[in-house]
């Protein structure tokens, strides 16, 4: 496991808008950066990133946590692989010690799974550069495309033989076990898959290499880990496929996964422009002739998390595909999924024959740009070339063709933005604006009450599941052990019990708040005249009156106070924004407030009765059979915090 201080360093070292800008592009408002949340789908940013801080928070989904954290979601990894990455990102030297045996076989096996794939990977190319078999099919083949070695090079291009299983038995030679070489799906979620699928087994059990005959294309994740292969077949065989990709694992997800999105990222974030073609041979040509904001989704139809990668870093992408009726079918559906998540887009044909690789080969950077903004077309252009004008004079396939671009128009949700296409496809087909407004309106109509259909069931459940589990007020317990406690089953309380029972819950969250942000500040409440810190303020009035949270999360936030607010140095603030505990520390980044107030003792005083209050009232109006002086003790108390609170 990694030790503590390697893990201090790392947490002094890193910069969280240096790590989160890695993975997505921020933008500064203000203090703080703003992007595009890469935990849900979303079109309009409302990932927040607080510099000063070190902390994240997402306002559309709650995502919240720090540099650590994200990286930890972001890679699907553990807290000390997260680190790892971090303290590689900044080359500090990292120090570990004995792992728990849980977190040793997780490491380990992710771990094994990279280094299978970066050993690999260069042992395709040293096939390629080295061998015979490799120079005389592999780098033939990339020449007559026309790469130059500094190309092939650059993209990690390689190649494996045809007979023997040479990648297997070398592997297993070099000490890589079948576990890691052999995929074996996962039947509940393919990316909990363990294995690279390097190698394939037989019923028989024999060992065999997944990609014989092939020209191997190595897929980089974001921050530059070879996740997978594609391999192109090179002889004539018609029992297999033309290109094959490695199998969905814990370290790869094709859904996901972009090819040239680590060569392109910087180039895409700079430009504000992402070139998406088809095929991996366009990417690399293109980005050859200079032209590096190019990617393809390599290997599987676009998918939504591909669009949502893409938006990550631009609000813009021009479509390359081909010409053919394949590319346009891709094309369209494209155009769609990219105005579902708000972002601008434009297509471009080729001329006759051509394709972005052809196409690259015969120019130079800047004549492909400027040929690009050119003839690049809008959407609602490319819809009536490609299918409005075939149609002709048949009037039944012309109706169809502009019920569908009426239908794509309808998906953008910017009025401004919908009107202008439905202005241009009225003028373009010779009818009156109101007509086709009237239409795109009814087609909007369909498409948000379709939308609303599809999510309803899976809204439905999670409504349902946040009614169910409401925080609740625990007799008095120590904090540290809120962890262990249980809530009373929800059907045994009324409604109006629930509502009080939620409103003592957000007052617990602001006490929670208040301790992380202002907990060292001075309090004048001891009878000597001295003072006391406001975060023991508020424990020790919880204390005194029984009152304890429910939420284990509160109880570990008063707890670590507690035993630390006498440290040397103690920061309230960084102690909890860069705590080793995920959960704490993104609990702790969800509740900060972006807003300062200066009067921190009256904001202490007054969290604290109110809280007092909402349970003098809720016990006031929810319980029966109250005996007469404890009520009368209730009410004098009631009116006694409710003057307070008020102050």
């Amino acid at each position: 496991m990694i030790t503590q201080e390697t893990i201090e360093r790392a947490k002094n070292t890193m910069r969280i808008e240096e790590v989160v800008s890695d993975y997505i592009t921020l933008r500064r408002r203000g203090a703080n950066l703003i992007g595009l949340c890469p935990f849900h789908e979303e079109r309009t940013p409302s990932f927040n990133v607080n510099p000063p801080r070190g902390i994240y928070k997402c306002f559309g989904c709650g995502e919240s946590g720090n540099a650590i954290g994200f990286v930890m979601k972001m890679e699907n990894c553990s807290f000390t692989e997260a680190v790892k990455k971090i303290c590689a990102r900044y080359n500090i030297t990292v120090e570990e010690r004995a792992m728990s045996e849980e977190d040793q076989q997780r490491h380990d096996d992710r771990e094994s799974m990279f280094a299978l794939n970066k050993w690999a990977g260069e042992w395709f190319q040293q096939q390629l550069w080295d061998t015979q078999e490799g120079q005389a099919v592999g780098l033939a083949y990339f020449h007559q495309r026309g790469l130059r070695d500094e190309t092939i090079r650059a993209y990690g291009l390689g190649f494996s033989p045809e007979k023997g299983n040479p990648l297997t038995r070398a592997a297993q030679e070099a000490g890589y076990t079948e576990k890691y070489l052999v995929n074996v799906p996962d039947p509940q979620d393919m990316q909990k898959s363990l294995g690279t699928g390097l190698a394939c087994k037989t019923e028989q059990g024999r060992l065999f290499d997944r990609f014989s005959a092939r020209v191997m294309f190595p897929i980089f994740s974001v921050s530059g880990q070879i996740v997978g292969f594609a391999g192109r077949i090179m002889t004539d065989r018609k029992d297999v496929g033309k290109y094959v990709n490695s199998p969905e694992s814990l370290i790869y997800s094709k859904r996901n996964e972009l090819y040239g999105i680590y060569q392109a990222k910087n180039a895409i974030s700079k430009q504000d422009m992402a070139y998406l073609v088809e095929g991996q041979m366009d990417v690399i040509s293109m980005h050859q002739a200079g032209i590096e904001n190019v990617l393809c989704s390599g290997g599987t139809a676009l998918t939504e998390g591909h669009v949502r990668k893409i938006h990550r870093f631009t609000n813009n992408v021009t479509i390359l595909y081909d010409g053919d009726a394949a590319g346009i079918h891709a094309a369209l559906k494209a155009i769609d999924m990219f105005l579902e998540e708000r972002m601008q887009v434009k297509v471009m044909l080729f001329p006759d024959g051509d394709d972005p690789d052809s196409f690259s080969r015969k120019h130079t950077a800047e004549e492909f740009r400027d040929y690009v903004r050119t003839n690049s077309m809008d959407f609602v252009q490319y819809m009536v070339q490609v299918c409005l004008n075939p149609a002709g004079t048949d009037n039944t396939r012309r109706f169809e063709e502009i019920n569908h671009i009426m239908s794509t128009i309808a998906i953008i949700s910017n009025s401004v933005e919908q009107q202008l296409y439905t202005q241009e496809l009225a003028s373009i087909v010779g009818m009156k604006e109101d007509i086709v407004a009237r239409s795109i309106a009814a087609a909007r109509k369909r498409y948000v009450e379709e939308k609303i259909r599809a999510r309803n069931a899976v809204s439905y459940a999670q409504s349902s599941q946040a009614n169910a589990d409401p925080q609740v007020l625990k007799e008095p317990m120590d904090f540290k052990n809120l962890k262990d406690s249980t809530a009373p089953s929800p059907a045994k309380k009324g409604e109006q019990e629930t509502v009080f029972l939620r409103k003592i819950e957000q007052n617990f969250l602001e006490i929670a708040q208040m301790i992380v942000e202002h907990g060292n500040e001075k309090y004048a409440d001891n009878e000597d005249g001295t003072y006391l810190p406001i975060g023991m303020f508020l424990i020790n009035g919880l204390r005194e009156d029984g009152m304890l949270p429910q939420n284990p999360l509160v109880g570990k936030v008063l707890s670590e106070y507690e035993s630390h607010f006498t440290d040397p140095g103690f920061d309230t603030v960084q102690w909890f924004t860069l705590h080793s505990d995920q959960e704490l520390a993104s609990f702790v980044a969800s509740i900060i407030s972006n807003e300062t107030s200066e009067n921190y003792a009256k904001d202490a005083y007054v969290l604290l009765n109110a809280l007092k209050f909402n349970i003098c009232d809720m016990r006031l109006k929810t319980e029966k059979n109250m005996a007469p002086e404890v009520h009368q003790a209730l009410l004098a108390a009631r009116a006694s915090f409710d003057r307070k609170r008020k102050k």
